[in-house]
């Protein structure tokens, strides 16, 4: 890999480690944010669960059943009072519904996240290896001696070069004096 490729290889590992941040912290957020919905599921269950019918109907026997001078509810308000705590049970049921809704939605998200940091981590996996890789054959390549014996295959190499020079230099003068006759 040359210095080019390897600025291009940089250039594209850098934002994809700050995104593999980014997708580190909002699945953080994302995590902490179900647990919160969670609280809020089980604290709402058992408001709804304190307003069952059983519940209420106790209540309204025990207002009625009392020996004190203190007000007994007539069936109006026996009715009414069942009703309003009915509606009340409706309504943190519908709370819970819609929190069971929003953890699922919660879930999907962090699902989705930890796909894409999954996928960001196997990319910044292949690049390290890359990286390691193009590592050691430059620690191998800068060995001790290395370049010394790189100027004498080069010396070698041009000497060679010389050589097959005069070489094609006397067989075209031994060509040119068989054909003139000599």
């Amino acid at each position: 890999m040359n210095g080019i490729q390897e600025q291009q290889m940089t250039q594209l590992y850098l934002p994809q480690t700050e995104d593999l941040m980014q997708l580190h912290t909002m699945l953080s957020q994302l995590q902490i944010a179900l647990k919160d919905n969670e609280e809020v599921v089980e604290k709402l269950i058992r408001q709804a669960d304190k307003y069952t019918l059983s519940d209420v109907m106790e209540e309204v026997e025990a207002t009625k059943d009392s020996d004190s001078d203190e007000y007994l509810p007539s069936t109006g308000d026996s009715d009414a009072l069942l009703d309003s705590q009915l509606s009340k049970n409706a309504f943190l049921r519908t709370q819970v519904a819609q929190q069971t809704k929003t953890n699922s939605e919660t879930l999907q998200l962090v699902s989705e996240y930890r796909k894409g940091l999954g996928s960001c981590l196997d990319v910044v996996r292949q690049l390290a290896w890359e990286k390691t890789v193009r590592n050691i054959n430059l620690h191998r390549d800068l060995q001790p001696g290395y370049f010394e014996r790189n100027q004498q295959v080069d010396a070698m190499q041009v000497e060679n070069a010389e050589i097959r020079r005069e070489i094609e230099l006397e067989v075209n003068l031994l060509r040119k004096l068989v054909r003139e006759g000599c």
